[in-house]
């Protein structure tokens, strides 16, 4: 379906995700499946297994550190551009440049963008696109980690669309493309991709009718003004954050994660949701929004906030820290 004949269709089923859609300005598509991971492991398990049925083609872009992790992706890579397959890395600037001569000598094209905390993107074979705020790095799955457990939100999109949404990761390299009308289906959503600080957070939080669902590493005041005024208004809204604010009124559900979060990952109404990291992400309406908006508030290992936390605790608190033995 056409970008507008998918946005008229939309209107009719849902105003308020229609106008967001329309704001953020890129093609919108349809037809797709949606798999949610906030655990970092287990997205890379589904990760190796997609790219070891890998045939035609395997782009990466995102942060990529050495160590355990991206040696065993880089195996994996390795088989299958052995086997013909095009494969393509595009790294922000921490990789040592004696590890990109040898990805060339494994028929592995590497371009190096300086380009910092940007999402991670993965496509494979057209069909499989892998997107959100982690990092092929060895703390994300727990390895040589001194802080504790970390959540980065990651959407395992599949369907015909989804080389045309990873053309937003990967600009250079891919143009949109016609798409086959797709039939209705329950199972599926409607996706966009989006770059720059376009405020489609913001929007997203501003346009909740009912319910809102965030995890952020910390609220900024632009955020915290929109969820104190959502609050007020009736609405329930559940956060989940690396760095609670000093103070936050009663209304809010706000829960601390002792460990760190990658990226922001917000769902209105159980409908709606947005994954951001440095100002690009994924827009999401449809079936996958509801199954990130349960997982968010089912994550292990919460502590919660409570309402009247002070300026005054958090500074007897990192005192504490510094010195311990007083």
């Amino acid at each position: 379906m056409e970008h507008m004949a998918l946005l008229s269709h939309l209107r009719t089923e849902a105003p308020g995700a229609a106008a967001q859609a329309q704001a953020i300005g890129a093609p919108l598509y349809y037809g797709m499946r949606t798999r949610w991971f906030s655990d970092p492991s287990a997205c890379f398990s589904a990760m190796l297994s997609d790219l070891q049925r890998a045939e035609k083609r395997i782009w990466l872009a995102g942060t990529v550190r050495r160590g355990v992790m991206w040696e065993t992706m880089l195996d994996v890579l390795r088989q299958r551009a052995a086997r013909g397959a095009d494969v393509r890395v595009d790294c922000d600037g921490r990789l040592p440049l004696h590890d990109v001569r040898r990805l060339e000598q494994m028929r592995i094209h590497c371009r190096v963008r300086h380009r910092f905390g940007s999402p991670l993107a993965l496509l494979i074979d057209d069909e499989t696109l892998y997107a959100g705020c982690m990092e092929i790095c060895d703390a994300q799955i727990g390895l040589r980690c001194r802080r504790g457990d970390r959540l980065a939100g990651m959407l395992r999109l599949y369907g015909s669309a989804a080389a045309s949404v990873g053309g937003r990761f990967f600009p250079d390299d891919l143009k949109e493309r016609d798409l086959a009308q797709t039939r209705e289906s329950g199972e599926y959503s409607y996706v966009s991709s989006f770059s720059g600080r376009s405020g489609t957070v913001l929007n997203l939080i501003r346009r909740a009718e009912r319910s809102i669902d965030l995890m952020a590493p910390r609220l900024d005041g632009q955020v915290r003004r929109a969820l104190n005024l959502a609050a007020a208004s009736g609405i329930a809204v559940w956060a989940v954050v690396g760095h609670p604010p000093p103070r936050m009124p009663p209304d809010i559900q706000l829960a601390r994660f002792p460990g760190r979060i990658q990226g922001t990952t917000c769902c209105a109404d159980g409908r709606t949701a947005v994954l951001a990291a440095g100002g690009e992400g994924i827009w999401l309406h449809g079936r996958g929004a509801a199954e990130i908006a349960a997982d968010l508030r089912e994550i292990p290992g919460l502590r919660a906030c409570e309402a009247g936390y002070t300026l005054l605790q958090r500074r007897d608190r990192l005192w504490s820290r510094a010195f311990p033995g007083r």
